[in-house]
């Protein structure tokens, strides 16, 4: 999903953009309401949230048909991309994302292994209003 949107953003389809992002609100919250009202509630929303992503990566590749080549790569311009050069660069970003993100949320992982689930549940209700 992030890729498709960036892709969007890149050709610069804002319209586009936007109306995916809002069918998929729309469309997460009909579908929980629903699966949530047929008595479903955590697997209720769970599905809902799955349904409404698989339309909108649906709907997405079906913008981006045009772009998208499953076959092989014809232009000389793409040909010639040094994907060493980019991978090099893409590797230190990729571990600096995971040591931040590791940093950010390891202490909900210490939590849940060292607290009871009372105890583990107020500290995320903690976090969560300190990171508001």
């Amino acid at each position: 999903m992030p890729i498709l949107l960036g892709g969007l953003q890149g050709l610069e389809l804002f319209r586009a953009c936007v109306g995916v992002s809002l069918l998929m609100g729309v469309l997460k919250l009909s579908f929980a309401i629903l699966l949530i009202g047929l008595g479903l509630s955590m697997l209720g929303a769970l599905g809902a949230f799955l349904i409404s992503n698989c339309i909108g990566v649906g709907v997405l590749l079906f913008i981006l048909k045009k772009y998208i080549t499953l076959g092989a790569i014809k232009s000389e311009a793409v040909r010639s991309i040094d994907f060493k050069e980019i991978l090099t660069f893409l590797f230190p970003v990729a571990l600096s994302s995971f040591c931040f993100i590791a940093l950010v949320n390891s202490d909900m992982i210490l939590v849940k292994l060292f607290f009871n689930s009372q105890e583990s549940g107020l500290y995320s209700l903690a976090q969560m209003v300190g990171k508001v």
